[in-house]
């Protein structure tokens, strides 16, 4: 525990420790204070650290000064706060690494669509387009679209604007949905020109897809009560909205090919929610059990064009009517 070097003083007084005085070299800083200007180590304090670092090569018992601990302390406060804030920030990396593998998986259908016309995948007007569907379907992700609610009949904006949050809060409870208007939604306005006459669409932003999902999934129980000629759903991309009804033109198709066993068995259906719709073969059973049901969540039952009727038992081909 003495001095080896040529020149250190004592925190306390500030003289310089000898080699022959007793001392105690700090963990933390490096620096020396004399046993007798340090009050709370004890000589047998003292033979304790000089014992420990003579047995086990300065890895025993360690000494530190008052104001080293102190800052210690306050280092470590700093320590399990940082700690703290990225465990944080490697949850909101676990969430968005979901969203850019969903992001990822519609560029792969996107590439695999142009890469069927490389022709046009040779243009840059091609490329850009694509790359602005991406952005567009990603912009659009935390949205709804509400369709059937009266047009507000507020004299100005704000007032019309308030009328609009009270139309989503009563669509909320209706549906069981703990909504805050300031905490959860982004904005919300109507689609197309101010018109009494007529009765715009509401688009709502939310701030999360989880807070979507959760009032698309309710959004079946608009069906009983007061407010049934509201739906609420997905808000999609004009792309999206061209690929549904292009599904539904081959559902009609595929249907209209079946032989007279196979349409006895199964039908090709559009199934799923908007924007994540799928052509889908469902058996005849499945069919009649949905009609005679109480109506499900989108996400749960399979909605689609039918493209035949059934046919009368010996009788003439009938004209078949697509229904979606």
């Amino acid at each position: 525990m003495s001095a080896r070097k040529k020149d250190y003083p004592c925190i306390r007084c500030s003289t310089h420790i000898t080699k022959n005085e007793k001392s105690v070299e700090c963990s933390l800083c490096n620096n020396w204070v004399h046993l007798n200007c340090e009050p709370e180590i004890t000589e047998d304090v003292f033979k304790s650290l000089w014992t420990a670092k003579k047995a086990n090569n300065k890895t025993g018992l360690h000494w530190t000064s008052f104001s080293c601990t102190a800052y210690a302390a306050k280092f470590n406060a700093s320590i399990l706060e940082l700690n703290i804030r990225l465990t944080k920030v490697e949850s909101k990396c676990d969430s968005n690494t979901t969203n850019i593998e969903l992001l990822t998986k519609d560029v792969e259908i996107l590439q695999k669509k142009a890469s069927e016309k490389q022709d046009d995948v040779a243009s840059q007007e091609t490329v850009n387009s694509i790359y602005s569907e991406i952005r567009d379907r990603e912009n659009r992700k935390n949205n709804i679209a509400i369709h059937g609610a009266a047009e507000p009949s507020g004299d100005n904006r704000d007032a019309r604007l308030d009328e609009d949050k009270d139309l989503i809060r009563e669509i909320a409870d209706h549906i069981n949905v703990k909504l805050d208007i300031k905490e959860d939604i982004k904005f919300l306005t109507r689609l197309g020109k101010f018109s009494k006459e007529n009765q715009r669409p509401l688009l709502v932003g939310l701030k999360s897809w989880d807070k979507k999902d959760e009032m698309l999934e309710n959004s079946r129980k608009l069906k009983k009560g007061n407010l049934s000629h509201i739906s609420v759903i997905n808000d999609i991309t004009k792309q999206q909205r061209k690929e549904e009804s292009d599904m539904k033109s081959e559902v009609i198709r595929k249907n209209e090919m079946l032989s007279e066993e196979d349409e006895k068995n199964f039908k090709y259906q559009v199934v799923g929610r908007r924007g994540q719709r799928q052509i889908a073969r469902v058996p005849v059973q499945a069919e009649t059990d949905m009609e005679n049901t109480e109506a499900e969540p989108s996400s749960a039952r399979p909605r689609g064009p039918w493209a035949r009727s059934p046919r009368s038992p010996g009788g003439p081909k009938t004209k078949r009517m697509a229904r979606f």
